[in-house]
């Protein structure tokens, strides 16, 4: 460390932003030079902070701790069963909304499922989020199609979890990624999840009414 104070080094992209993550600072603030030079180039290793053999690996904690962390913004694309995750859910949501954070979520439109079961649980997503709705700074939508990656973006905190053909979801791999300037993995992800919203229908008061009754 005393090296990146005396002599001006930049460390790696992946140390930078874990430094400026514990001072609450910006990395660009703390390390001017942070992706300007060759050394300093992210790849997709800088961003991996863990990844986990399905739901159930990830640490009880670690949602909630970080969820109540965020201070930017909060994105959330498709069904992780967040609301079992996170305790007081839509209450957590509605206070970081009124401290000034956007919050976006995006969920299955239900008439789109193909059979029963998977219509009673969509139903059930939308329910709980239902209490968010006319929240300011809360944008709740449908998205028309099957979302087959969950991605929740929580600052440069970013969880996805993608589908495995004849897997069950509960034993999906989930990647925790750190996004960093330039970065290409988390980037690809926030990317589709910015695409998918483009496509999403915003929900009002009556049209979440007819969804979860």
């Amino acid at each position: 460390m005393e090296r990146w104070v005396t002599t001006g080094r930049t460390p790696y992209p992946r140390t930078a932003h874990q430094i400026a993550r514990i001072l609450d600072l910006e990395p660009d603030y703390l390390f001017p030079h942070l992706g300007h030079t060759r050394r300093t180039v992210p790849t997709a290793a800088d961003e991996l902070i863990a990844c986990y053999p399905g739901r159930n690996a990830v640490p009880v904690h670690l949602w909630e701790d970080l969820i109540r962390r965020t201070s930017r913004r909060i994105d959330i694309m498709g069904d992780c069963g967040m609301a079992d995750l996170v305790r007081d859910l839509p209450g957590v949501l509605a206070g970081k909304a009124a401290d000034g954070i956007p919050v976006r979520v995006i969920l299955t439109d239900p008439s789109t499922a193909t059979n029963p079961i998977d219509h009673a649980r969509l139903l059930a997503v939308a329910a709980s989020y239902r209490p968010l709705l006319g929240t300011d700074n809360v944008t709740l939508a449908h998205y028309a199609g099957p979302l087959t990656t969950t991605v929740v973006r929580l600052d440069d905190d970013v969880l996805v979890r993608t589908s495995i053909d004849g897997c069950p979801m509960a034993l999906a791999p989930i990647l925790h990624l750190r996004h960093v300037s330039a970065g290409p993995l988390a980037r690809l992800y926030l990317t589709s999840l910015d695409c998918v919203a483009e496509a999403c229908l915003p929900l009002s008061a009556g049209t979440a009414l007819r969804a979860v009754a």
